[in-house]
């Protein structure tokens, strides 16, 4: 595993391109090995990564992309899983301008605000205990058809 981790990410940061204006951000979990070997794994033993994602526990790394309206891939960055989605997305938008669109992870105010100085909109989902705003919409499934 370890050794698909780098020209991994060498590949898909050399694919890159640019922003059309309409992106789109998830993540995705890299799974080293499934929940009952994680105490007999030993490749990656030194690294604390056993975190849980929307489908309970597991052992690795997050991937996290930003493609755009046509599917390239706009920024990529890997991180232990334990890490908030929210935290790597102010690097990634570095290149991006126009709509980026979320799930209901990225909903944070403070985050609204810096990628807005960045000439950013990003527009969520609702969560099921706030109203519907004006910024807030229905989102394709766009990101989860690459992962799949």
């Amino acid at each position: 595993m370890q050794a698909i981790l780098v020209p991994l990410y060498s590949y898909l940061s050399h694919r890159k391109e640019r922003s059309t204006g309409i992106a789109f951000v998830d993540s995705s979990k890299l799974q080293v090995c499934h929940n009952l070997g994680i105490l007999r794994h030993q490749v990656f033993k030194s690294t604390k990564n056993r975190g849980k994602g929307t489908r309970g526990w597991f052992y690795g790394f997050k991937l996290r992309l930003i493609i755009n309206d046509q599917g390239g891939i706009i920024s990529v960055k890997g991180t232990a899983n334990n890490v908030d989605d929210r935290k790597p997305i102010s690097e990634m938008v570095d290149e991006l301008w126009g709509c980026l669109y979320g799930d209901k992870a990225y909903i944070s105010g403070p985050l609204d605000r810096e990628l807005a100085e960045k000439g950013v909109t990003l527009i969520t989902g609702i969560k099921k205990h706030e109203t519907q705003s004006d910024e807030t919409l229905e989102l394709p499934d766009a990101p989860e058809t690459l992962y799949y």
